[in-house]
Parts: structure tokens; C-alpha cells; sequence
């Protein structure tokens, strides 16, 4: 069986086909501790317009994976200004990457992060950084695969079971907490 995939600009009618990816877009964060990440906020979130704004906004990318026509993946990348001090501080930061569960391990991920890379390195912007959680291990896996790390104030030994962190919170009680973790690749060199 010949399998096609593509990745492709996303259009309007993608917006509603990753609808229900989008509903609780953090369903392995709210597996670890459903009662703080419910899905409250995730459905009070505009997907609808989120996206249809990355469509019309030069600066933000919307691409969609397909394998034999059905909608595998998607991501979202936004040109960014980085703070610091240099000239060249715009990134390429990778907002939000999902993979049907049915495609997974079959690089559609890497496809994806691949062409953000191509975007950024047509626009001339020199890095590419994303932000996920310290428990997504196939991602953390798959970004240092191709170069990714993380940068050296973040690393750091994480505490508890999958990278949870306690912590106090205002209330008085203890709640955990998965941590982001910051990765990022640097695709131009300055010159």
C-alpha cells in the first residue's frame, strides 16, 4: 500500500477538521492532573478565531500534515521578538504541534517541525524555540533528535514522578504541577 503524506498551508476549513483536537488542547497534561487543567479554559479558548488569525497574519504559520487525505497533524508557529539585547531577536516559536493519535510514530511531528524550520529559515530568522511539558517525552525526544536543546539556565534536575513539581499554592494546599521545558535549534548562523 502506497501511503501519501503531505504538509500543506492549513486553510479555513481545516480550522473545524482540528476542532476536536482543539477542545482540550493539553489532554495528556489534564491525564496528570485533570482537576487544575480541566477543561474549563480550554473550551472558553476561541480555537475558531486563534486559527482563523493565524491565517491572515503574515506572521504566523498554519500548516497541516495529510496522510491519504485525512488530517494527521498540524502546528502552528508565530514569528516572535525574543527579549534580550541582539538585532537579531526574532524566533520562530512553535505554538502548538498535534498529531492524530493514529499517526503517531509514523514522523508526521518531524515532518511538521521540519517545515516550520523551512519557513523560518526563508524569512531569515534564525532560530526556532518551543515550549512543552517535562512529561511529553516522545516530543522532548523527537526535538533533540534534530538538534534541539535546551538552554543551560533551564536545565536542571526535575523533581517527582514524570516531571512534577510541588509546590504551594495561595490557597494553602499543595498542588502539582507539570513544568515547561524550553527547547530551541539555531538554524542560521550569524554572519
Amino acid at each position: 500500500m502506497n501511503t501519501q503524506k503531505i504538509i500543506r498551508e492549513g486553510r479555513e476549513e481545516d480550522i473545524l477538521a482540528i476542532r476536536p483536537y482543539l477542545i482540550n488542547p493539553c489532554p495528556m497534561r489534564a491525564a496528570y492532573k485533570p482537576k487544575p487543567f480541566g477543561g474549563r479554559r480550554a473550551r472558553g479558548r476561541d480555537t475558531e478565531s486563534y486559527y482563523k488569525n493565524a491565517l491572515r497574519d503574515k506572521n504566523c504559520s498554519f500548516l497541516v500534515a495529510e496522510v491519504d487525505g485525512q488530517i494527521a497533524g498540524f502546528i502552528r508557529a508565530d514569528i516572535q521578538r525574543a527579549a534580550g539585547f541582539s538585532r537579531d531577536n526574532k524566533i520562530l516559536y512553535i505554538n502548538d504541534l498535534y498529531v492524530v493519535k493514529a499517526f503517531r510514530r509514523q514522523g508526521i511531528a518531524q515532518a511538521l517541525v521540519t517545515e516550520a524550520e523551512k519557513i523560518a529559515k526563508a524569512k531569515h530568522i534564525k532560530r526556532v524555540q518551543t515550549k512543552l511539558y517535562t512529561f511529553n517525552k516522545p516530543m522532548r525526544d523527537l526535538l533533540r533528535s534534530m538538534g534541539y536543546t535546551v538552554p543551560i539556565h533551564c536545565r536542571r534536575e526535575l523533581p517527582g514522578p514524570q516531571g512534577l513539581v510541588k509546590f504551594q499554592v495561595t490557597a494553602g494546599r499543595d498542588c502539582e504541577v507539570p513544568l515547561g521545558m524550553v527547547f530551541f535549534k539555531e538554524i542560521l548562523r550569524s554572519g
